[in-house]
């Protein structure tokens, strides 16, 4: 092993390209500016217990929705049309629960385990977590969004699939989360998440807007109208619905 890692670098210095290590710290660096650009590690550090909402449109329905977030591992999903509640999703940590219809179910085996794999995908969006050095960051190649050049990196852990995370280059603001997830029939699908409209609140320059494209189709646009920060949540926040 030890062998083929000194081959590989020092194929990297005769090429002039970037070695693992070298790539490791570009990401890191990327990471950093973003950081900062939302308001920094302590500012960031809000977004553990928060709740915002805002209004939906996808698949022919306009809804209002409202998350309620205590990180790592509780959440609070709440979906209405014209007052009336459509969909909860409670999740407090162990148990799942879904309501709709006035019935409630628990969700358990490969539905849980699908749920689960969005909440860590979306832990992301928070961006402290990945200082983590438990994650394998790569730095990426860069793109376009919406004709601006976006800079990225990409999130590897042995038990989930990769997360690839876009930033604007001039501003260092999230632009656009690519992940593969499962779908309700259990078809692996490529999820990609734009956000733009970013705006300050309690000192954190958030998204406002988020465009959600499934296999490049669009999927659902949210438009962000309330955000709240709290100290802690009592438990009975995610209880059953």
């Amino acid at each position: 092993m030890q062998r083929l890692l000194s081959g590989s670098l020092t194929v990297s210095v005769l090429l002039g390209l970037p070695s693992p290590v070298q790539a490791d710290e570009k990401a890191r660096a990327i990471v950093e500016k973003a950081i900062a650009a939302h308001g920094g590690e302590a500012q960031l550090a809000k977004l553990k217990v928060m709740r915002w909402g805002g209004n939906m449109t996808g698949g022919g329905l306009t809804a209002t929705w409202e998350q309620t977030w205590q990180w790592p591992d509780q959440m609070k999903d709440v979906q209405e049309v014209k007052g009336v509640t459509l969909k909860t999703q409670v999740f407090n940590g162990k148990n799942l629960w879904i309501r709709s219809d006035g019935n409630t179910r628990e969700v358990q085996g490969k539905e849980l385990d699908m749920y689960r794999e969005e909440i860590y995908v979306e832990m992301f969006d928070r961006l402290v977590p990945l200082l983590d050095k438990s994650y394998e960051l790569t730095a990426l190649d860069e793109i376009q969004i919406e004709g601006r050049p976006a800079v990225g990196v990409k999130l590897a852990s042995k038990r989930h699939r990769d997360v690839k995370l876009f930033f604007d280059k001039k501003s260092g603001l999230l632009v656009k989360r690519e992940n593969e997830l499962r779908n309700d029939e259990g078809k692996l699908v490529r999820l990609e998440m734009f956000y733009s409209d970013h705006k300050e609140t309690d000192g954190l320059k958030l998204h406002r807007k988020a465009l959600a494209l499934v296999d490049g189709k669009k999927f659902a646009e949210f438009t962000v109208t309330e955000v709240q920060f709290f100290k802690k949540l009592d438990d009975s926040v995610f209880a059953k619905p």
